[in-house]
């Protein structure tokens, strides 16, 4: 089965990877969704809500509703503020690494140890904006020699439909960041 084409994008998210022994074998889809963290299932579902807040938001400007619309928004950012706590406490492990790039499909991280091409492993990206917490297998498919040593890629194996969008959604909010950036570099020459 051919695994669909997204986009990656140059940034370092924080992750964790937990490399599989070379017998253990993916989880089943069921097993899989049973193993995510709670916390991880509700960030992503704050995500999906704050899409509709958004939403919401634009409706309540049409009726100039500004002072519910700013009450709105600030529980919203308490909401946000402790969901980030709560995350912060998985990304706390000494075993953190960070991508060169991720996206929807897959991600790229310089890797210590020596990694066979097909290593399963589990992984946890933490995300910025949205603030959330995807839960995933992947597979190492390449295995690259850089200036500062080797680098993985890795596709996603096992993901959960809501967690691929959230990914999309942090990709592209990436790259509207760097296009931003190149645009004020231009001006600025």
């Amino acid at each position: 089965m051919s695994q669909p084409q997204f986009f990656t994008v140059q940034h370092g998210l924080s992750i964790q990877i937990d490399w599989l022994e070379a017998d253990q074998v993916l989880p089943s889809m069921v097993d899989f969704e049973a193993e995510i963290p709670a916390e991880f299932k509700i960030a992503c579902e704050f995500s999906h809500l704050d899409n509709r807040n958004e939403q919401a938001a634009a409706e309540l400007a049409k009726h100039d509703l500004q002072a519910v619309n700013e009450l709105f928004q600030n529980q919203n950012k308490k909401i946000n503020i402790l969901l980030g706590f709560f995350l912060a406490q998985y990304r706390q492990n000494a075993h953190n690494l960070v991508t060169t790039q991720f996206g929807a499909g897959e991600l790229s991280v310089a890797i210590n140890k020596q990694v066979e091409i097909g290593a399963l492993a589990r992984v946890t990206l933490f995300l910025e904006q949205p603030s959330a917490a995807v839960y995933c297998y992947a597979k190492c498919v390449e295995v690259a020699s850089t200036e500062h040593g080797q680098e993985a890629k890795l596709e996603y194996q096992r993901i959960r439909e809501d967690d691929r969008d959230l990914l999309i959604k942090a990709a592209l909010n990436q790259q509207q960041k760097l296009l931003r950036q190149r645009s004020l570099n231009r001006d600025a020459e």
